[in-house]
């Protein structure tokens, strides 16, 4: 597992403390990168983004689609 920079956010800060505490399994991110994010409603912007149940409920079936 590469090792993270200081500043690469919160995910690479869990990433690595999963690591030192012996984690060896996968890690999928979810995160909004560096985008433009429109104005709009909370719901329209989480389904932008892809935060919002549904997408994040599809992110967790693929991603256990490819591990199984």
């Amino acid at each position: 597992m590469p090792r993270p920079h200081k500043n690469s956010g919160i995910s690479a800060a869990l990433a690595l403390d999963l690591s030192k505490s012996g984690y060896r399994g996968s890690i999928t991110n979810i995160d909004l990168r560096n985008r433009y994010v429109p104005h709009g409603k909370i719901e329209q912007l989480r389904k932008h983004c892809a935060i919002d149940p549904e997408s994040i409920c599809n992110t967790v079936m693929e991603v256990l689609k490819v591990e199984n």
